[in-house]
């Protein structure tokens, strides 16, 4: 009788221990949803040691899991987040929590679903406006296109007048020189005419007296 009691403790004992041993490395999957935007975040227990393979496989679109991974959270108060996603709606998969012994065989595995809100309004999209092509105005061959409506003079004008050459001038003294001595002679020409003509007056006067 005492044989087969002790065997039944043992027996418990072991039992207590391999279920301690199985459960002491564990984690969990956390989800939240609403209708804009959905997120997933995966933890580890404060009991889980460096020689445990953790592996987190997700089928959200856009997001990758984690393959072969080792953490050591027994010092740690609390869990430790060591991935997580999120995104705006549809924000739908999901994500699987594996944790191996150093034989890798599965010791922990958690699973979390995640779909969208259901009771949420539907989105009506916003009509995208048609753009508005304005016509582009080509100037004719041959008209000049004036580059500002306004003309502005600063400073006095300057009038600058063409060279004249030495010999343009000389010519022009020379025709003035001509021009006096032309006059001059008429005017000699006047007087010697009018002194011939009183003489013969004269003369006709004596003769008739």
């Amino acid at each position: 009788m005492r044989k087969f009691l002790a065997a039944g403790v043992a027996a418990l004992i072991a039992v207590m221990m391999a279920a301690g041993t199985v459960s002491a490395h564990t984690g969990s999957i956390e989800a939240s949803k609403d209708c804009q935007t959905g997120q997933v975040r995966v933890s580890l227990n404060n009991n889980v040691t460096i020689d445990r393979t953790v592996d987190v496989v997700t089928t959200i679109p856009g997001t990758t899991g984690i393959s072969g991974g080792h953490y050591n959270t027994t010092g740690n108060t609390g869990s430790i987040v060591i991935w997580q996603a999120s995104g705006p709606q549809p924000f739908e998969g999901k994500v699987d929590l594996y944790i191996y012994n150093g034989n890798h065989q599965q010791e922990f595995h958690a699973s979390k679903t995640v779909t969208k809100e259901k009771d949420c309004p539907e989105v009506t999209p916003t009509p995208t406006a048609t753009p508005t092509e304005t016509p582009v105005v080509t100037p004719t061959a041959g008209t000049p296109t004036p580059a500002s409506s306004t003309l502005i003079l600063t400073g006095t004008p300057k009038v600058t007048l063409p060279p004249t050459s030495t010999a343009e001038l000389t010519s022009v003294v020379k025709a003035e020189d001509s021009l006096v001595n032309v006059v001059g002679g008429l005017v000699v020409i006047v007087i010697l005419c009018w002194f011939i003509i009183g003489r013969h007056l004269r003369m006709r006067k004596n003769r008739a007296v």
